[in-house]
Parts: C-alpha cells; structure tokens; sequence
C-alpha cells in the first residue's frame, strides 16, 4: 500500500506544479479553479499522512517488530549464537569474600541436600546461581576433563573440568549399550516421547569432550531429565565455547538418596574463565519423568498404562 500511497503524492504534486503557475500570474481565480486546487492540496496533505504513518508506527518496542524479533532470532541461532537459559533476575556475581574452605563447606551442604522443584520445572536455580568454584579451581588452565571413581554401590559420583573447543569431538557419537549404570530397570511407555523412559546419560555432555561409554560419566536418568533438563544447558555451553573460543570451568554432581540406585538429580555448576562469569550457572536438575512413578530404591517404575516393553535397546 505503501508504495501507492507514493505515487498518489507524486502526482498530485506533479499536478499542482502545473495548475498553479499559470495561475499565480492571473489577478484572479475563477470559483472552479480555486476548487481544484484545493481539492488538490486537501488530496495532497492526507495523501502525505497515510504515506508517513506506516513508517512512525515501526517502532522496535510495539507490534510492528514482531517479525523482525523473529527473524533475528533465527539468524543468531543459525550463527552458533549461544541463548541463555537463565531468567536474568538469578544472575549473580560470585562472592569473593568467602575463603575457599567455606566455599567448599558450602558445596559439601548443598550439594549433599535434595531441593523440591516443582512440578513441570527442569530445573532450580541454586545459591542466587552463583557456582561454588574455590579460587584455584578458577584458575585457567590446560582444558581437562576428569571422572571421579565409582561408589561402593558401583554409583556414579561426578564429573568435572575447564571446558574448551580443544576437547570437543568432531566424530558422531558410537552407540552406549555397553555400558549398564546402576538403577536401570528400562520399561517402554505409551506416555513417554519416544516410548522409552530412561536414556544413559552423559555427566559431562559427548558434546563437550568426546568421552562417551565410560562407566564414570554415564548415569540412569529419564528421557525428560536428559533431554528438556541438562541437554539445553550443556548445548548453551557448546555455542558459548564456539563463539568465543573460551573456557567454562564445569561440574556435575549426582545426588542419591542413601541406598537408592537411580539418582535424584545432578547438580550443574559452569563459569567463563576470560570473562569473568559471563557464562555463570548453579542449578538442580531433577530425575524424573512426568506422568511416571519411579522407585529411586531400584529404578522400577509405572505408569498409566503400565510397563509395554522391558529391555535394553534404549539410548
């Protein structure tokens, strides 16, 4: 519409560049010609104003910039851009009054608690978010990743690192099935995306380090769990590091409730080293599955409709 309402202004001012020079010589002007050219100029001036308004309405805060919104969000997301998945209001800056030996007491407090999230809540934001680093772990350094050993329950107990683009694999990722972690009692379910409810999940994301089927990194955790709770985290941490080419210093804590074979969540720590918390995240990513009843104690579980299919064909 735009572009006719242009051409309206073009030629009625085309017009009245010809009607009025004959005109302005003229002592007077007859009633018809003074008619026309103030229908011409009336026509002008409203003509003018809808041609204006469409552009004054653009504004980047109302409607109008919907589609732009959209469209830039698509192209950051084609660009590797890394979104945050934290609400901004959690954003905290780490607390360097406390000494390292009551960050670690801190740590060993929490982190050996199990918070109540609420329900259809993947995670919950833990310390104002602020990680529970001490100040040498901060430290940067040569990227690593390490896998801490196996419980006396054959439990996995964490995982931790300084993160980079130099351990991050180019090949796809080789089936898991040789690796059975404690609590895994698979059942397919008619209520479960993709029917299977529990997936061997990666402490440390494959993403992140290449490491795959080893018995250290891999824990029992429902397909909810890995797919909507940790897997956009560790995919905003992925896209920071190739943005960057910095490094995020990493932690992951599972947490059992005393005897249980199937643990009740993880903690995920993370912090950007150059840039001091640019990239900064506590939070409790809880182990379940909506619509399922989970025995922690073994892994069994039920459901609405009940267990289909037992087995061990599950990611």
């Amino acid at each position: 519409m735009s572009w006719l309402l242009a051409i309206m202004v073009v030629v009625l001012l085309v017009l009245s560049a010809f009607v009025l020079p004959k005109n302005l010589f003229k002592k007077k002007l007859s009633k018809k010609q003074q008619k026309i050219i103030s229908s011409l100029f009336v026509l002008g001036l409203v003509a003018l104003a809808l041609y204006v308004e469409p552009s004054q309405t653009n504004d980047p805060g109302g409607e109008g910039s919907q589609s732009q919104t959209t469209s830039s969000s698509q192209e950051d997301r084609a660009s590797g851009q890394a979104e945050n998945p934290f609400p901004k209001e959690s954003q905290a800056s780490p607390n360097a009054q406390h000494s390292d030996e009551e960050v670690q007491a801190l740590r060993e407090e929490i982190h050996h608690s199990i918070p109540q999230v609420p329900e259809g809540q993947t995670f919950l934001v833990v310390n104002n978010n602020v990680p529970l680093f001490t100040s040498s772990e901060l430290e940067l350094t040569r990227p690593y990743a390490n896998y801490g050993d196996l419980d006396f329950l054959q439990r996995v107990t964490g995982a931790e690192g300084l993160l980079g683009v130099e351990l991050m694999p180019d090949d796809a990722r080789e089936p898991l099935t040789s690796v059975t972690p404690t609590g895994w009692r698979q059942r397919s379910y008619v209520n479960v995306p993709g029917g299977w409810l529990y997936n061997r999940c990666h402490l440390i994301g494959y993403q992140l380090t290449g490491e795959n089927a080893n018995s250290k990194n891999l824990m029992t955790g429902t397909r909810w769990f890995n797919t909507e709770g940790m897997l956009p985290i560790e995919n905003y941490v992925a896209a920071y590091l190739e943005e960057t080419n910095h490094h995020v210093r990493y932690r992951v804590t599972p947490v059992f409730n005393q005897f249980n074979q199937l643990a009740s969540g993880v903690y995920m720590e993370g912090y950007s080293i150059e840039d001091q918390g640019q990239v900064q995240f506590h939070i409790f990513v809880p182990n379940r599955q909506p619509g399922i009843t989970i025995d922690y104690l073994t892994g069994e579980s039920q459901g609405p409709a009940g267990p289909q299919t037992s087995g061990d064909l599950s990611p």
